[in-house]
Order: structure tokens, then sequence, then C-alpha cells
């Protein structure tokens, strides 16, 4: 008996004390990992009056890594981009929206990336901005399966096509 404890509480308050720790490191473990679907700004651009974007990370699975890039004219959002790496879910998906009279997004239309010259939309000097940053934040992850140098243009979507998905944020707006 130590201290008034005896040799059987002092073994349950050890084993206590280890239980909470080790829970506690599986649940930093997994918030860390999957993050749970939580929205990260990894990299923001000086956002002028002519152009600026974010970038933002949101996990869709444990180890897949989708990246999305809120691009701003005027300080008005204008354009998404997205980008999944690692699972190989996607091609880079442009959206583009369109407002009504108050300024709201009404709807947006959806061009899948293309490496050849059948495009519609050819890159513009923002998006190849976007596409280096993003190549240059995803190094550790993208194992060579998307490949942003190579985007030539994007060619539309329908609506209905589902190699591609609403826009990162608005999905319940526009089901």
């Amino acid at each position: 008996m130590l201290y008034g404890i005896s040799q059987q509480q002092l073994t349950q308050k050890f084993n206590s004390k280890v239980k909470t720790i080790l829970l506690n490191i599986l649940l930093l473990f997994l918030f860390t990992s999957c993050n749970f679907g939580v929205h990260k700004t990894v990299y923001q651009s000086q956002l002028s009056n002519a152009f600026g974007f974010k970038i933002k990370n949101k996990p869709l699975d444990c180890g897949c890594k989708l990246l999305y890039v809120d691009s701003y004219v005027d300080r008005r959002l204008t354009e998404q981009i997205a980008v999944e790496f690692v699972c190989d879910l996607l091609q880079p998906t442009k959206f583009i929206f369109s407002y009504d009279a108050n300024g709201k997004i009404i709807s947006f239309k959806k061009f899948r990336s293309v490496t050849d010259s059948t495009y519609k939309i050819a890159l513009t000097k923002n998006d190849k901005i976007i596409f280096h940053k993003l190549d240059s934040l995803s190094q550790k992850w993208n194992s060579d399966k998307v490949r942003l140098n190579l985007i030539t243009g994007f060619v539309e979507l329908e609506k209905s096509t589902q190699t591609a998905f609403s826009p990162v944020g608005f999905e319940k707006r526009f089901d």
C-alpha cells in the first residue's frame, strides 16, 4: 500500500490513464488524417479588384485530395476549378457562375479539362497562374495522375453528366 492506495487501485488508475491517452492519440490521428470533410484554405492570393483566388482543400475520403479554387474578378466569385488528386476520381473541372440582377449566383456551366485541341474555352492567363500554384501545392501527393501542365482548355458538359459534380460549397443549392 502506497500513500493509503492499494496496488489494485493504483493499477486501475494507471490503466484508466493509459486508455485515455491512447484514445486521445487515436482521435488526434483520425481528425488530422481524414479531416472529416472540413474545408481548409491552403493558399490565398492577393484579392485585388482585377483578379484573385483562394485554394481550399476538402477531403473526400481518407487519402483522397480535392483542391478547389474560388476565382474572383472585381472581388466577385466568377469561377471555381476543382481538381482531385491521388484517387483519380474526376478530371479537373471548371465551373463558371451566372448571376441575377441582385448579384446572387443563379446557375453555373460545367467544363471538363482536355489536353488536346478539342477545347471550346482555351486556358486563360488566370487559369495558368492557378494551375501553376496547384502544381506546387500538390507535389507531395500527386503521383502524376493529374498533369495540370498538359491542360489546353475546357469543353462544356451537360448538367446531367456524371463525370463532374456541383461546385464545392454549392451542392445543396443546385441539386
